[in-house]
């Protein structure tokens, strides 16, 4: 066989690794998103439908209950709306994250303001299990950050602890300056998550979520998210946890220098 012939018998394999790579490659995504948007439409029917019957017994039957049983059910079902919509505010960033940072916008952002504001708009799930939260944050400290997906950030981890925390319990966000990057620190004394489930975290093939103490449902796409945004800024997210001893949500993005 000649020199000629050799190389291209060559090139024909190593063309057909590839292809075969990449079909694999393309199997694994198309069944990945098939779960994904599987587990999406399991977990938004789930509040939608619970909001649909307490909001039809009520319709049907409100004579029969009293002012105190009606509010609880107001609760519930205002509760159960609350968590499509967070779903769904989720499901909408995925997809922005998921155009290769195109709306990307990084600018100077005072911490310690920014989660004020986004602990003043969690009020209400503060409110319903009575959480305090404590804030560490240096008045000084400037992220070079996007405004949305920085707020998504703290939105999504601060409600998960919201969600693993058990009524009166007690949320802890500081940060501190570990040059070029901050670190901020979200951490509750909530029921801890298994080291196998600690595992499952942040990927999207295995999309790990469980009840929260008062029995909130999710997907674990708050966290895919968290990872996304973590990533574009160049930063790292990590986690601590003991199973029933809290959990702690650790990531790093860069500080603005003035």
């Amino acid at each position: 066989m000649s020199i000629t012939a050799v190389k291209n018998t060559e090139q024909k394999h190593l063309l057909s690794r590839i292809e075969r790579k990449h079909q694999d490659e393309l199997r694994e995504t198309i069944n990945g998103n098939s779960n994904f948007i599987s587990i999406l439409a399991h977990d938004l029917r789930g509040p939608f439908s619970t909001a649909i019957s307490i909001l039809s017994m009520l319709k049907e039957n409100i004579d029969d209950y009293d002012t105190e049983e009606i509010k609880k059910f107001i609760t519930k079902a205002s509760s159960s709306a609350n968590g499509a919509l967070t779903l769904l505010d989720n499901l909408l960033v995925w997809i922005v994250s998921q155009q290769g940072g195109k709306l990307f916008n990084p600018i100077g952002i005072n911490l310690q303001q920014l989660i004020s504001v986004e602990i003043v708009n969690l009020g209400f799930l503060l409110g319903q299990k009575k959480i305090t939260v404590n804030q560490s944050i240096p008045k000084d400290i400037t992220l070079l950050a996007d405004l949305n997906m920085l707020k998504a950030i703290i939105r999504n981890l601060t409600g998960n602890a919201i969600k693993f925390t058990p009524e009166g319990g007690t949320i802890d966000i500081s940060a501190l300056m570990c040059s070029p990057h901050v670190q901020i620190n979200i951490k509750d004394n909530g029921v801890g998550i298994s080291l196998k489930g600690q595992q499952k975290l942040f990927k999207k093939e295995s999309f790990y979520s469980t009840d929260g103490t008062n029995n909130e449902k999710g997907t674990g796409l708050g966290l895919l998210i968290c990872k996304e945004y973590v990533k574009l800024h160049h930063g790292d997210i990590w986690v601590k946890s003991h199973h029933g001893e809290g959990t702690e949500f650790i990531f790093t993005l860069k500080s603005h220098q003035e």
